[in-house]
């Protein structure tokens, strides 16, 4: 299964890790204007990352970021961190496989794979997850993923 992303800020935006970004259809339905203020949205807005299975979890996670890294697919851009200020600030919030709770987490945008998709990457952004708790989540996700950090398998960033 792939994994879910979201967009929340006054209009929720919906993606997942085959597609760009995409009004939902119930935001769509309360403003015409949703499309344009997208990617606004997008930098400006808090970004949610569900994860269904293990394997997901691992293309998206990112252990060569300091701290703990995961990637977010998108066609928006955003600048990276420290260059983009506070443009390159998110909020993140993780739902991980088999767990009721979300997490949540500072970040910032250390990463950025091209709009258009090069040997399989897909487009998106990496953020360096900060803050409080950082260290015990990238440890939590790699019990989770454990013997396919050592496969070589591809994800969508490496």
């Amino acid at each position: 299964m792939s994994p879910q992303f979201e967009l929340d800020n006054e209009n929720k935006t919906t993606a997942t890790s085959e597609s760009a970004a995409k009004p939902s259809p119930a935001a769509a339905a309360k403003s015409p204007e949703i499309a344009r203020k997208t990617a606004t949205a997008a930098r400006k807005g808090v970004i949610r990352m569900a994860f269904d299975d293990n394997r997901a979890l691992y293309q998206a996670y990112m252990p060569f970021v300091s701290g703990c890294g995961l990637f977010y697919p998108t066609s928006d851009e955003f600048p990276l961190y420290p260059s983009g200020g506070k443009e390159s600030e998110v909020f993140v919030m993780v739902k991980l496989p088999d767990e009721d709770r979300q997490y949540s987490f500072a970040g910032r945008v250390v990463w950025q794979n091209p709009k258009k998709p090069v040997m399989k990457r897909v487009p998106g952004i990496g953020i360096q997850l900060v803050g409080k708790g950082v260290e015990q989540f990238k440890e939590l996700i790699e019990s989770k993923i454990g013997k396919m950090l050592a496969t070589g398998l591809p994800t969508m960033t490496l």
